[in-house]
This record gives C-alpha cells, sequence and structure tokens, in this order.
C-alpha cells in the first residue's frame, strides 16, 4: 500500500477525517495512479483546502504534503506536453497524449516509429510513457495507440493511413534494454537515457544524442547531421552522408564515424577515459576537414595514422615518434604508449582536406 493511503487511513483511524471525506481523498490518489492527471491538482487541492479547517496542524501540512506528491510530479509532465513548443504543428493535424505504465520487468523493448515528423525523447526516473502525439491521419477512420505486447512497447498505427506522426514522449531513462526509433524528414533528438542497445534511424533529418550510456549504440542518416554529445559504451557507429558529425565528451571502448562531403569533429579532451583499457576510434570522411582534440593526460597514449589526398596533416600532439611523417600521410605512435593506462588507436582518412590532430 502506498505511503498516501496509509496516510489517509490513520487520518481516518484517528478521527481526524470522516469516512465520505477519506473516501474523495483514497479515490484522488487512486485516479492519479490511473493517469487521470489533468484535474488532480484542483480537485484535490479544494479537498484539503475544505478538510485542513478541521485538522491540527501537523495533519494539516501532511494533507498538504499528501496533495504535492500525488499532483505535483505527474501535472509537471503533463504541463512540460502541453506547454511545449517543440511540435511545428501540422496543418490539417490532430493531437493526443497518451501514458502507459512500462513496470519494472528485464529486457523490454520500446519502439517508436514516426513518419514525416521528429521523435523526442526525454528519460526521466521514473516507470510510465507519456507522449504528446501530433499528426495527419489520411481519414478519420485510423488512430493511434501506445500499447504493451509481450516485451516490446510501441506507437501502433498503419502507416498507410496517416501522412504525418510526430512524437514527444518523457520515458523511463532506465528500463529498457533496448531502443529503436525511426523517422524520416525531420530531426530525431534524445536527452538522458540508459539501455543495453540502440538503433537510431533516419531519413533526410538530424540526429542529436546527449547523455546517452549504451552497450551497443547505431545511428544512421542521410544529406543531415549527426550530433553525439556525452556517450558512454562499447561501441557507436554514426554514418550519414552530406551532413557533418560531431562527436563531444564520449567514452566509448570503439567508434566508427563516416559520412561524405562534410567535416567530422571528434572531441575527447574534456571526457576523462574510465570505459577501457584500449579504444579503438575510425574516423573516415571526403572532401571535407577532420578535427580531432585528444586527451591532455599523461596517462594516455595515442597510436596513430592519418591519411589525406591533396592536403596536409596536422599534428599538435607531443612526444611523437613518426613511423611516417609525409605532407598528407602521417603514422606515429606516442612516447608513453607501451605504459599508458588508456591507450587510443586513431585512424583518420578524408581527401582534399586537412586532417588537424591536437
Amino acid at each position: 500500500m502506498s505511503e498516501e493511503k496509509m496516510m489517509i487511513l490513520k487520518m481516518l483511524e484517528q478521527g481526524k477525517i470522516t469516512p465520505n471525506e477519506a473516501t474523495e481523498l483514497l479515490n484522488a490518489v487512486k485516479d492519479r495512479e490511473a493517469g487521470k492527471t489533468s484535474s488532480i491538482q484542483s480537485d484535490l487541492g479544494k479537498k484539503v483546502e475544505i478538510l485542513s479547517k478541521d485538522l491540527e496542524p501537523k495533519l494539516r501540512m501532511a494533507a498538504k504534503t499528501l496533495l504535492d506528491k500525488t499532483a505535483s510530479f505527474a501535472d509537471k509532465l503533463s504541463k512540460s506536453l502541453s506547454d511545449s513548443n517543440t511540435f511545428s504543428f501540422f496543418i490539417g493535424g490532430k493531437e493526443k497524449t497518451l501514458e502507459l505504465h512500462a513496470g519494472s520487468r528485464c529486457n523490454t523493448e520500446l519502439r517508436l516509429n514516426a513518419k514525416n515528423g521528429m521523435i523526442y525523447i526525454k528519460g526521466y526516473n521514473g516507470d510510465k510513457i507519456t507522449a504528446k502525439i501530433n499528426y495527419v491521419p489520411k481519414d478519420s477512420s485510423h488512430d493511434i495507440e501506445l500499447v504493451e505486447l509481450g516485451n516490446a512497447f510501441y506507437l501502433n498505427y498503419d502507416e498507410i493511413y496517416f501522412n504525418k506522426v510526430a512524437i514527444e514522449a518523457f520515458v523511463p531513462e532506465k528500463l529498457f534494454a533496448k531502443l529503436y526509433l525511426e523517422t524520416n524528414n525531420d530531426k530525431i533528438l534524445v536527452d538522458g537515457f540508459k539501455s543495453e542497445t540502440m538503433n537510431i534511424y533516419n531519413s533526410k533529418g538530424s540526429i542529436e544524442l546527449k547523455n546517452i550510456t549504451a552497450e551497443k549504440l547505431d545511428v544512421e542518416t542521410n544529406n543531415a547531421k549527426i550530433i553525439l554529445k556525452n556517450i558512454t559504451g562499447k561501441s557507436v557507429k554514426a554514418e550519414t552522408s552530406n551532413g557533418t558529425i560531431e562527436a563531444k565528451q564520449c567514452d566509448v571502448e570503439k567508434i566508427d564515424l563516416t559520412t561524405s562531403e562534410a567535416e567530422i569533429i571528434l572531441d575527447a579532451e574534456s571526457k576523462e577515459l574510465r570505459e577501457s583499457n584500449f579504444y579503438q576510434w575510425n574516423v573516415e570522411t571526403s572532401n571535407a576537414a577532420v578535427k580531432i582534440n585528444t586527451q591532455k593526460d599523461p596517462r594516455v597514449g595515442y597510436d596513430l595514422k592519418a591519411n589525406t589526398s591533396l592536403n596536409g596533416v596536422q599534428i599538435n600532439i607531443g612526444n611523437m615518434n613518426y613511423k611516417v611523417n609525409e605532407k598528407n600521410y602521417v603514422k606515429g605512435i606516442t612516447n608513453n604508449y607501451s605504459i599508458a593506462h588508456n591507450k587510443v588507436s586513431l585512424n583518420i582518412e578524408t581527401s582534399n582536406a586537412p586532417i588537424i590532430i591536437s
């Protein structure tokens, strides 16, 4: 039994509230647990205000605490979604808010597919999915639901009957072993999530991920940029075309960044490497520059290979022992590599543009 219900029953037992008043409070708590949050703050507030006139000061404070605990957080979620300006509202579109308790089971999967619309996922410390859906159906006979099937939670609709679907959702940040997101022609943004596997797919839209922990993270789009910030894990693979890739504050054992006709920036300077003793980072683009900021830590050693064409390689790392040191091809190892606590292998390739490593 929840603390709120025990408090109400104790007040009833002590004769501080009547059975009818206790029933009203219990029903309000029940509504909150069932996800009915839109009117809880006002309805329960009125009940507490009436009851407080006859309560002792300590019980009056307890009743006020009950009001705050039963309504505050849920109302914040609902208000955040209702007041959000994340969506550019679709002409002729509809909007609905869906909620579903995720529980605390292991090996669950969250799958959210949008269509011609954005996906914005914000992780929080809870157990309920709350999603605002903005959509344009081709006719009124088809709907969208948030459903649970086996160990999978997903947005259920037939894409054939919708022109556009966009998703903005608060989701439990640690409950899902797998996260799958897919859309097109708009952006994907995920802020705060921990999972074993994450697969993020887009087409002609950007992808931005920050404050992420994942054993395996696969990110793919085209004709748009990819931004990765504060990522921790074993493996990250990010691929796009005609779009830049920026990876900052990443403590990831194996990184593969691939694009074309666009710049790649890998900034590892401001995050301590703790995930592994050996790192493998591969960076490849064409007709654009590559810029790498390395750790300025004597405990980190580098094994470096950088190759470009029709341009040059600029190395600003001290204590390098060069095996090859040509204008457009450099291969070397830092003098501390053999005794370094963290060893980083860097393979960098581009064409018609410089490689700058500092």
